[in-house]
């Protein structure tokens, strides 16, 4: 089991990064390729965001889309490996962790975003995904907005996304083997064997 997480910020060129990362990945070790895709089409140019994405993909990724039950998902690939010989050569791309956030936020009333036991609620639901992703022999590539960079939100389901997505992407970092944080197109490596000897 590895974990890479990949972060950036909003078109910073993090998904397809990843998905190069994930092609790469595939040529020098073989395995299946899974996109677990977590993008919801609100709006035309959301559909338009979702549309590229499927066109930059090559054929050999076998898609999930799962907005809503990340875990259920992860459950579902994880008793489909007690029939298959999944390997850490099979590989999920998970695209995105953040927007997974943002549609569990979205579906909850405003004026209960600021409650801590809602948050805490999130937090759990996060740290339960995580190790769903840990208890799988396979390679995660986990994509994620970096959302410590801006100033706080304005809103309330602003500031719950960036502080609930700001702990999931600690927790993710935490486990994972490799970080890169993506700007302008260019990934950087921030946690893993070469980061370390810089």
């Amino acid at each position: 089991m590895r974990i890479i997480l990949i972060t950036g910020g909003v078109r910073s060129g993090k998904s397809a990064f990843a998905e190069r990362l994930a092609q790469q990945q595939k040529q020098e070790h073989g395995g299946t390729l899974v996109y677990l895709a977590t993008g919801q089409a609100w709006d035309e140019e959301m559909q338009n965001r979702i549309h590229l994405h499927r066109e930059r993909r090559e054929n050999n990724w076998e898609t999930v889309e799962e907005p809503y039950e990340l875990q259920a998902a992860i459950q579902t690939m994880a008793e489909a490996d007690t029939h298959e010989a999944a390997s850490e050569s099979s590989l999920v791309l998970l695209d995105t962790f953040s927007g997974w956030i943002a549609n569990v936020l979205m579906q909850m009333p405003e004026d209960q975003l600021s409650k801590s036991a809602i948050r805490q609620a999130c937090q759990q639901q996060v740290i339960s995904c995580v190790s769903a992703m840990r208890s799988l022999d396979r390679t995660w590539i986990v994509v994620s907005d970096e959302v410590g960079l801006g100033g706080v939100a304005l809103s309330k389901l602003g500031r719950a996304f960036q502080d609930i997505t700001g702990f999931a992407n600690q927790i993710v970092a935490q486990y994972a083997d490799e970080v890169y944080l993506v700007v302008a197109g260019i990934p950087m490596k921030i946690k893993g064997s070469e980061a370390r000897d810089k």
